[in-house]
């Protein structure tokens, strides 16, 4: 039911963006074109580098992407309806969303998906199986089933932070700057999870373990794929499933707890 239901949904979303058919399209292209650059960014930085903290260019490229291919999915689903809801809450809508027949966080994922990140999932995806070509892994029962659940895990803890950035709307009504520390294509904590945390003193490895787990979707699972070293911090390449129960779990309680403190602005 609820799949049909999503599907209608989606449908009309799409049928409301293709009547302006040019910008939408504009949008994807620059889409592309943006991440297009951030590949672009490590490729140069490697053409002076042969390696970065003993990891190669196709070993970054395969953590990026985990990265990147995790982000894609679940901001695919949540991205927009997230980052948005801090509008929503200030302008009174969400009073609106709370009597319809569906949960408040269904109904707010099922009336749209945020389709500019098409072009990021396509590339990640693509430039996935170029670095999984170029690092030769030795394929296992057990690394396949390790890197099925180190994607699914990623996914989930970054949808559960972008849930928690959502929520933290009912507690600042807006959230635009919390979405941006997390979030931001430039500065935001869910890029430096594009790179070994090797590279980062003690404060930000402890932020991104622990804080905003990012290091679970990519770099610790990395260290068991890759077979690296983690700087006596080998154990927690196992982690990622405990850090999705986690954020999940957190995810969860702060929502609730959101909706129940929620007072409408009265417009």
């Amino acid at each position: 039911m609820n799949v049909k239901l999503y599907m209608k949904f989606i449908t009309t979303y799409m049928k409301s963006k293709m009547e302006y058919r040019s910008a939408f399209l504009l949008e994807l292209a620059a889409n592309t074109v943006m991440v297009f650059g951030y590949y672009a960014g490590t490729w140069i930085i490697f053409q002076n580098f042969s390696s970065v903290q003993s990891w190669s260019y196709h070993e970054i490229l395969f953590l990026f992407n985990i990265n990147w291919l995790c982000y894609s999915i679940s901001g695919f689903f949540l991205w927009g309806p997230m980052i948005t809801l801090g509008q929503i809450v200030q302008s009174g809508e969400f009073d609106s969303i709370l009597i319809r027949p569906l949960r408040p966080l269904s109904y707010l994922v099922f009336r749209q998906f945020q389709y500019t990140f098409f072009p990021r999932l396509i590339l990640a995806v693509v430039f996935l199986g170029i670095s999984l070509d170029r690092v030769k892994l030795e394929w296992t029962g057990g690394k396949i089933v390790f890197v099925l659940v180190t994607l699914l895990s990623g996914i989930i803890i970054h949808a559960g932070l972008l849930v928690m950035i959502g929520a933290s709307s009912f507690y600042t009504i807006r959230n635009d700057e919390i979405g941006k520390l997390y979030t931001d294509n430039q500065s935001g904590l869910r890029t430096f999870a594009d790179y070994p945390l090797t590279i980062y003193n003690k404060p930000v490895k402890f932020l991104l373990t622990f804080m905003a787990p990012y290091g679970f979707v990519s770099y610790y699972p990395c260290l068991y794929i890759l077979n690296k070293e983690g700087g006596g911090m080998d154990v927690l390449k196992y982690g990622a499933p405990f850090a999705a129960a986690g954020v999940t779990a957190a995810a969860a309680y702060i929502w609730r707890k959101g909706i129940g403190r929620y007072n409408s602005t009265g417009t």
